[in-house]
C-alpha cells in the first residue's frame, strides 16, 4: 500500500535508516509503502516516526494515520463563543477539536525576544507584544483563569489526536519585510523540529510570508488572504488556495469555479450569517471560517 511520494531529491537514492514501527520500506522510486503483510486498522496508532537519510542529510518525519474530518468547517480562533473563552485559547482549541470542526484557524506573533505566542491582535493585555518580552506577554490573564498561550502548546494539543488540524496564521510584522521573513522562518522551522506537518496549513495577508514558507517547505499548504493576485499569480506561485472574506465570493459567482478549474481550494472568512452559509455551500465553497462553527457543522449535516 503506497503511503507517500519523497519529493525533491534530485533522484538521489533515499534510504530508510530509522522505522520505530517496522512497518515501512522505500523503494527505488523514492515511494513509501507498508510492507507487505501489514495493515493499519483503527487500533493502529495515530502516527509513526520514521527517519529519510539522502545525500548524507538526515531528516526525521512522522506519518500519520488520516482519520481527519472533512466537513468544511474552520472555528475562526478556536470554537470560544459559546464555551465562555477567549479567542485564540487553550480552551478555544480543545473546544473546536471536540466540536468536530475539520480546522481550527488562530493567529502567531513574534515577541521582542523571539517567542512565538498566540494572538489576533498586536495588543493584548495593553502590552503591545512585538515590543514586550515573552515572560511578560505570556502572564496575560484570559478567560477562565487562562492565559496567552505559546505556539508549541498548541502543536503539542493537536497532535494528540488525528481529526482536526490546524490553520495558522502568521501575522504581519508592524517592524517591516525582514521581520516578516524572520517570524516566518522561525514558524516553519518549530513546526518541522515538532514534527507537525500532517496537521498546518499556513494562511497570510502578506505575499511574501507565503512565499518564503514555499521556499522553506515545498509541500506546506499556503492560502492567501488577499484579493489583489489573479488566480493565474496564484497558482503560479504554487500557492493552494484563495482564502477570501465572504463578500468577494458574492460579488465574482465565478470565482470559486475559476479557482478549482485552477486546482485551487477556495475558504470563505469569517461566515457567522446563516443565510451566507447557505449561499456558499450551494456556490460550492470548500471551507468555511465561522465564529459560530456549532451552526455551520448543523448547516453542512443537513447539505
Amino acid at each position: 500500500v503506497r503511503i507517500a511520494q519523497i519529493l525533491n531529491t534530485d533522484s538521489a537514492i533515499v534510504k530508510l535508516v530509522k522505522d520505530t514501527s517496522g512497518m515501512f520500506e522505500v523503494d527505488h522510486l523514492n515511494v513509501i509503502s507498508l510492507k507487505s503483510g501489514r495493515w493499519i486498522d483503527a487500533k493502529s496508532p495515530l502516527r509513526y516516526e520514521i527517519e529519510l537519510k539522502c545525500n548524507g542529510y538526515r531528516k526525521r518525519f512522522e506519518l500519520v494515520k488520516d482519520d481527519f474530518i472533512r466537513n468544511k468547517i474552520i472555528a475562526h480562533r478556536g470554537s470560544w463563543k459559546e464555551h465562555g473563552v477567549s479567542q485564540n485559547s487553550i480552551g478555544s482549541l480543545k473546544a473546536g477539536i471536540a466540536l468536530g470542526c475539520e480546522a481550527i484557524e488562530f493567529d502567531v506573533w513574534y515577541t521582542s525576544d523571539n517567542e512565538l505566542i498566540l494572538s489576533h491582535d498586536p495588543v493584548i493585555g495593553d502590552k503591545h507584544i512585538e515590543e514586550t518580552p515573552a515572560e511578560e506577554i505570556l502572564q496575560v490573564e484570559l478567560l477562565q483563569g487562562e492565559t496567552v498561550p505559546r505556539l508549541k502548546e498548541y502543536i503539542d494539543i493537536i497532535k494528540s489526536q488525528n481529526k482536526s488540524h490546524l490553520v495558522l496564521e502568521i501575522k504581519v510584522s508592524e517592524k517591516g519585510k525582514e521581520r516578516n521573513m524572520e517570524l516566518a522562518e522561525a514558524v516553519v522551522r518549530n513546526i518541522h523540529q515538532e514534527k507537525a506537518q500532517a496537521w498546518v496549513e499556513y494562511i497570510s495577508f502578506s505575499y511574501d510570508i507565503l512565499m518564503k514558507i514555499r521556499e522553506l517547505d515545498n509541500t506546506a499548504r499556503l492560502r492567501y488572504l488577499e484579493n489583489n493576485r489573479s488566480i493565474q499569480e496564484i497558482k503560479s506561485a504554487n500557492l493552494s488556495g484563495i482564502d477570501y472574506h465572504y463578500a468577494h465570493f458574492f460579488q465574482d459567482s465565478l470565482l470559486i469555479k475559476h479557482a478549482k478549474e485552477s486546482g485551487l481550494s477556495t475558504n470563505a472568512w469569517t461566515v457567522n450569517d446563516k443565510y451566507d452559509m447557505d449561499r456558499l455551500i450551494e456556490m460550492g465553497i470548500d471551507y468555511i471560517t465561522t465564529d459560530e462553527p456549532a451552526i455551520a457543522l448543523e448547516k453542512v449535516k443537513n447539505e
